[in-house]
């Protein structure tokens, strides 16, 4: 699995990280715990978000990409308006990109 993970923006539009991630590099824990994220999110089905409303400021934007196989979808979101089931998900790329 390829995961595209992109991060924008924060406190003066400071923010710009992007990388890619195979899953093949994670170990065989980080493996499944990412698939039932992956899974529990419903990933492949959910939808981009709206920008927060105009006049947001500082907020931090987020790209998923992941290619599985013949399955390929990208969800965008930030962190005002970033849904329940997707946040495990971001904090799991975020913990893995430190390493």
């Amino acid at each position: 699995m390829k995961i595209y993970f992109s991060t924008s923006g924060g406190l003066m539009g400071i923010l710009n990280n992007h990388v890619m991630i195979d899953s093949d590099t994670f170990s065989e824990k980080e493996k499944y715990q990412f698939e039932n994220l992956i899974r529990h999110s419903d990933f492949f089905n959910l939808q981009s978000d709206r920008p927060p409303t105009h006049g947001a400021a500082d907020y931090i934007n987020y790209s998923i990409s992941i290619e599985d196989g013949k399955q390929k979808h990208t969800v965008k979101t930030n962190d005002v308006t970033m849904s329940s089931q997707l946040e495990p998900v971001i904090r799991f790329l975020q913990n893995k990109i430190r390493k």
